[in-house]
């Protein structure tokens, strides 16, 4: 017993010392940061004057504020903040709007070994269209005792319209009133479900199938169920936008899978459904689904890529056209165009390879042979103000060099040099196995790339280099305006 006791005396000693010693190394480490650039081309000379301030973070609760000269990052200065002894930040969240999914992807149920009868399958199963019973129940029935069965049938046979499942997102834990019923997020099924399917009627394709397997135990009772379909949940796509008292949001498929919007009141488009918070309830908004309308028809060849709210009233459209991209900026209050004009034209090798980026008065775009950046002056138009060749994507290594076609994070314009900080992953640690904690930096002119290296700052966890236990520059997928910011020292 006293063996045990010095035992656990020593281990708690032990314990509390090395939470001393790991404690006094950060705060002896965290004011001197070390950052490593990789030169892939260009010099320093192009990035003379050019100021990068940077917030790095562990766990939302510790933070490292560094403000370095991109043509000298070994002269940075920082300083560290344990900000879990303070107030929390508030979180960061930015509403979903709305999403619309198939519901005939692959799904497998288990009911125990001593199963359900056809009854309780039916009442168990969470049903998603009205024929998917009619089916099931139909391969159950010819399913023996002790048997497995599997059946390829017709979809179009049980349903004319691919079945949709909705969610409405206007906000954190908003909820969402129509027809004298509450939904919250991610759960809109029954009356306003039907309503959407009714809306969006995009019939079954001929070849769509569905295969149900069937397993059922020696008293003839269903232990296992399975369905898949050639029609997955992902073949279709929404991208959408939030703005005061409207969701702004597209449709289309993805890939090969066309949809047909003949039966879609005003066919392809971007479409508008309007809502107003209630009086009477907090956090509770009105949807008036019957005001749901096409804000902006699209041509048979065109194709919504991306959907941004450009602030101040406006929502901006990027669309790949036939003849390349091109954007349209449209009033949010009146819905009419305000502006629209060419990116890239048949320069575009692909339908993705290509990026495109508001931010704020700002708008940087990219593809494989060049890059664009436009301000919007007083008049609320947009000046392209940069078009140069662009050749990242050519001097980076293999493994990194699709980070040319992520979304930046932070840009900055003298009037001569465009400068481009790109996080890889937007902040994720999850970055293919490559260094999630380094940054991209591209700088350009008229005649095109000036400077192109990555950044890596060396703040780690003490005592390890594994790659989990990076310190990263934003997390949980968000780089805030604060965690990235470029400046230009005029005097240099």
């Amino acid at each position: 017993m006293k063996r045990s006791a010095f035992l656990a005396l020593a281990l708690a000693a032990l314990s509390v010392g090395l939470v001393i010693a790991a404690h006094g190394y950060l705060l002896g480490t965290a004011d001197r940061v070390d950052f490593r650039e990789t030169v892939y081309a260009g010099d320093a000379s192009a990035v003379e004057g050019v100021t990068l301030t940077a917030r790095q973070s562990a766990g939302r609760q510790l933070y490292w504020d560094s403000t370095l000269p991109l043509a000298a990052p070994e002269r940075a200065s920082t300083s560290f903040t344990a900000r879990s002894l303070k107030k929390p930040e508030e979180n960061w969240y930015v509403p979903s709007g709305l999403r619309m999914y198939f519901t005939l992807g692959d799904v497998g149920y288990s009911f125990g070994e001593s199963g359900v009868d056809t009854d309780g399958l039916q009442r168990a199963y969470w049903l998603h269209w009205d024929g998917e019973a009619e089916a099931i129940l139909a391969v159950a029935e010819r399913t023996g005792a002790g048997e497995t069965r599997r059946e390829t049938l017709r979809i179009r046979d049980y349903t004319e319209y691919i079945p949709l499942i909705v969610d409405l997102d206007f906000g954190e834990a908003t909820v969402v009133y129509w027809h004298d019923t509450f939904y919250s997020a991610g759960d809109m099924q029954d009356d306003l479900a039907r309503r959407f399917n009714g809306y969006f009627s995009f019939p079954v394709p001929e070849d769509a199938e569905l295969t149900v397997e069937v397993t059922k135990n020696s008293r003839g009772m269903v232990t296992e169920l399975r369905t898949e379909s050639n029609v997955e949940n992902n073949d279709l796509d929404t991208d959408s936008v939030v703005t005061d008292g409207k969701c702004w949001f597209t449709v289309q498929g993805i890939g090969d899978k066309d949809l047909d919007f003949s039966a879609v009141p005003g066919g392809r488009g971007l479409y508008c459904l309007p809502f107003t918070p209630r009086d009477d309830a907090r956090n509770v908004v009105n949807v008036d689904f019957d005001a749901m309308h096409v804000a902006f028809p699209l041509r048979e060849d065109e194709y919504p890529v991306a959907l941004y709210d450009g602030e101040n009233g406006m929502l901006l459209l990027a669309l790949r056209t036939e003849e390349g991209a091109d954007l349209v900026m449209l009033d949010t209050e009146t819905e009419r165009v305000l502006q629209r004009f060419t990116l890239f034209g048949e320069e575009i090798e692909d339908a993705n390879g290509w990026v495109f980026c508001p931010r704020g008065n700002q708008l940087y775009a990219a593809c494989d042979t060049r890059v664009q950046y436009y301000e919007r002056g007083a008049d609320g138009f947009y000046t392209l103000l940069l078009d140069a060749p662009n050749g990242a994507k050519n001097v980076l290594p293999e493994e990194i060099a699709y980070r040319t076609y992520l979304t930046p994070s932070a840009l900055a314009w003298d009037g001569e040099r465009l400068v481009v900080v790109t996080a890889s992953t937007s902040g994720s640690r999850y970055d293919h196995g490559n260094a999630a904690g380094e940054l991209l930096l591209t700088v350009y002119d008229q005649t095109g790339l000036r400077y192109c290296a990555t950044l890596e700052s060396g703040v780690m966890w003490p005592g390890t280099n594994s790659f989990q236990n990076r310190v990263f520059w934003g997390e949980y997928d968000a780089v805030t305006e604060d965690m990235l910011t470029l400046g230009f020292d005029h005097n240099k």
